[in-house]
């Protein structure tokens, strides 16, 4: 009885990059991007990198207004939604600040993060190579 000779199948280079480029595609599609949250700010140019997915928004606006995330708050209010959550201290923290507000305003709010020790702060702004007037 004679045995029969199988073939080996081997994988080659395009194989291996169709698979790849699936990878890829599929990564693509279940990504999301998170745009800001807040309200309508103009923002000064800078270089700047993507702000992580779980974070929270702190905006000032121009009229000196307060935002946590979407909800208008009062400056004093912003100690007590930081002692609430006090177990969110290694998420980033996004600054929206208006480019037209006094530094005061937004270093009273780095002095209360600074105090319940939310140290991972990130300041938004649009890209140094698309200057916005």
């Amino acid at each position: 009885m004679k045995k029969k000779r199988y073939s080996k199948t081997t994988a080659t280079g395009a194989v291996m990059a169709d698979i790849a480029m699936l990878l890829i595609i599929f990564f693509m599609v279940t990504t999301t991007a998170e745009s800001p949250k807040g309200v309508q700010v103009d923002l000064p140019a800078a270089a700047t990198e993507g702000a992580e997915k779980d974070s929270f928004y702190i905006s000032i606006t121009k009229g000196g207004k307060y935002f946590f995330d979407t909800e208008e708050i009062f400056l004093q209010d912003l100690p007590q939604l930081l002692a609430n959550r006090l177990y969110d201290k290694d998420k980033t923290v996004v600054i929206i600040a208006d480019k037209n507000i006094m530094f005061k305003e937004v270093n009273a709010v780095l002095n209360i993060l600074q105090q319940y020790e939310f140290l991972n702060i990130l300041f938004m702004a649009y890209p140094e190579n698309s200057r916005q007037k």
